[in-house]
């Protein structure tokens, strides 16, 4: 039995077009992105508001420990100042409002 002989289009799509590949991830890329400021503008200004506001809500907690670099740590204390209130409060809100948005 003969085999047939693949078209240009098979040939591309087995082996993989590159600049055809490259230009999808880059669009793929710029709309992710798009997508990603969108809603972290969205989901930044909602969380601006709740970090400067006053929420009172007391419920049991479990301690957690975690490292971050001296840079992150920097920006949350300066958070903690601007806000006025302390970093393991502005960290369970930011948490909070991360498990949210995640559906989680």
């Amino acid at each position: 039995m003969a085999r047939k002989k693949l078209s240009d289009a098979q040939k591309q799509f087995i082996a993989g077009d590159d600049m055809n590949t490259q230009a999808s991830q880059q669009v793929l890329a710029e709309a992710n992105t798009q997508v990603s400021t969108e809603i972290s503008d969205r989901i930044g200004a909602d969380l601006k508001q709740e970090l400067f506001s006053d929420r009172k809500t007391k419920e049991s907690s479990i301690r957690f420990t975690v490292d971050i670099p001296e840079s992150l740590n920097k920006r949350l204390a300066q958070l903690s100042v601007d806000t006025g209130k302390p970093k393991t409060e502005l960290v369970r809100t930011i948490l909070d409002r991360a498990l949210t948005s995640l559906d989680y």
